[in-house]
């Protein structure tokens, strides 16, 4: 009974019992074996389907087409990894403007025409403000906006500075060198609202003073 099983399987003796009444083993099979004792080897990846460099792992999807995953290198995509991503290539001049950035976040943006909606397509996260950076795609078209918002240790970690890094309509490449500006700058919300609050604030103060003085 010890020799039913392949010797990299889990054997439970009397596992079958309770469905062909007999005292034969069932045998619990690891990756890649098959069959009632895991005697029957199966590798999808041998030899590795995957190509430019991809990295393959057995699937057991059933409802799958191919019985293996391809892991891609950043450059390439597909199932085969087949297909060349195009890059977008954004590099940063931080020296314009001082931030004072600890942390900063990228992301790219696609479009909706019939929604007419914006759609987050990918976001990266920094510890600092980066130099360059650089995304790969296999989508019909690179993603038309790129915002960088940054974070400062003397400012409200909820309340970050949005930087437009690029808008590029119906482009495949992008290949640009951006600026943190004050002209491509775009305050928050809150600090709009702020803003609105002092002027109203400014306006009623001034209002009330003339008002005073018709009295008096």
């Amino acid at each position: 009974m010890s020799n039913e099983c392949a010797p990299s399987a889990i054997c439970r003796p009397g596992g079958r019992g309770i469905l062909t009444n007999n005292q034969r083993p069932s045998c619990i099979c690891p990756a890649n074996t098959f069959g009632g004792s895991c005697h029957i080897i199966v590798n999808s990846c041998a030899p590795n389907p995957c190509l430019n460099s991809g990295v393959c792992y057995t699937s057991y999807e059933h409802n799958s087409i191919e019985d293996y995953i391809c892991i891609c290198k950043n450059h390439f995509s597909g199932n085969q990894c087949q297909k060349m991503r195009t890059p977008i290539s954004v590099q940063l001049n931080n020296e314009l403007v001082d931030t004072g950035a600890v942390a900063s976040t990228i992301q790219f943006y696609d479009y909706d025409l019939f929604k007419l909606n914006v759609i987050l397509i990918h976001q990266y996260v920094y510890s600092s403000t980066p130099q360059h950076l650089i995304l790969y795609h296999d989508l019909p078209r690179a993603p038309f906006l790129c915002i960088m918002k940054t974070y400062g240790k003397d400012a409200q970690l909820d309340i970050p500075h949005y930087f437009v890094l690029y808008i590029q309509h119906n482009m495949t490449d992008i290949n640009i060198t951006s600026g943190l500006m004050e002209e491509n700058s775009c305050p928050d919300v809150r600090q709009l609202w702020h803003l609105i609050e002092s002027s109203m604030l400014s306006q009623y103060s001034d209002e009330l003073s003339t008002l005073t003085v018709y009295n008096t």
